[in-house]
């Protein structure tokens, strides 16, 4: 009975280790020949982060790649982290002048009716 046991295990063992190997996201291989291309690719991206940052996550997802590709490529990948930065802080101060533009208006048409019941 207890060798029917230890079967049955190494058989659903081996059945979870296919499964996990199928839902595992397969990345697409990288090449040299490809190297010039994804570098190009790479810096359009840079270059077009003005005022919403680009997640290097959803740069790798959109490339096929892993968290492990951007050893190949470090000094662009920290500038896109950089140039991520910046445009978070200029989505937030213009965010901010947003709201004390809306905060002024409210205010003043709040004094504008005290004026005028007043």
């Amino acid at each position: 009975m207890t060798d029917e046991i230890i079967e049955k295990n190494k058989y659903l063992m081996k059945q979870r280790t296919k499964k996990a190997k199928q839902s595992l996201p397969q990345y697409k291989k990288f090449e040299t020949d490809d190297y010039k291309e994804i570098e190009e690719k790479l810096l359009a991206i840079l270059h077009s982060i003005s005022d919403e940052p680009i997640y290097i996550k959803d740069i790798l997802k959109e490339l096929g790649k892993s968290q492990h590709f951007t050893k190949f490529f470090p000094e662009i990948f920290n500038s896109i982290k950089e140039a991520n930065v910046v445009a978070s802080r200029r989505k937030s101060e213009r965010t901010y002048r947003e709201r004390c533009k809306v905060l002024k208006e409210v205010i003043t048409s709040l004094l504008g009716m005290i004026f005028i019941l007043g």
